[in-house]
């Protein structure tokens, strides 16, 4: 059996003495091995995997961010989005922090029940900027108190 996206070989089916053949069934994602000759048929319960993707938006693109999942796996990408597999079960996850920039949902708990999953994040800047209205006040505030100063000097000196 091989693991989906990475093809980590999971395990390897023996098909039992003189087996016939095997099958899939699509139902039930069992694997059976069929001996017609000593009358028996082998069931083997396959551990399914589903897709987990995190995707983030808001750090430059080529920045590294991280995701940590409870079960020990650490998982870091260069792209928007981080993807792994992973069995049914609930897992709590830590985005790691990125240098300059604060994450919408740095934990949390993810559940994978029988599907694929998908989690966004945000990860917006820590960095105080000042917008250009906010720089044009401090300027013209500046301004006006020059004009005040000189107006008060000027009226002394009359």
């Amino acid at each position: 059996m091989v693991k989906p996206l990475d093809g980590d070989v999971l395990a390897r089916i023996s098909t039992g003495y003189d087996a016939y053949g095997s099958g899939f069934d699509n139902s039930n994602q069992n694997i059976y091995s069929f001996n017609f000759f000593v009358g028996f048929v082998e069931d083997y319960s396959v551990q399914h995997y589903y897709t987990a993707t995190f995707t983030e938006s808001g750090p430059p693109s080529g920045t590294t961010w991280y995701v940590n999942i409870s079960n020990g796996q650490s998982f870091s990408s260069n792209t928007s989005t981080i993807t792994f597999t992973e069995i049914n079960g609930s897992y709590t996850y830590t985005i790691g922090n990125v240098s300059g920039y604060k994450v919408s949902n740095q934990t949390g708990k993810i559940t994978i029940n029988g599907k694929n999953i998908s989690i966004s994040t945000t990860f917006t800047s820590s960095t105080s900027t000042i917008s250009s209205i906010e720089l044009y006040a401090i300027i013209a505030a500046v301004i006006a108190l020059g004009v005040i100063v000189f107006i008060i000097v000027f009226r002394r000196r009359i």
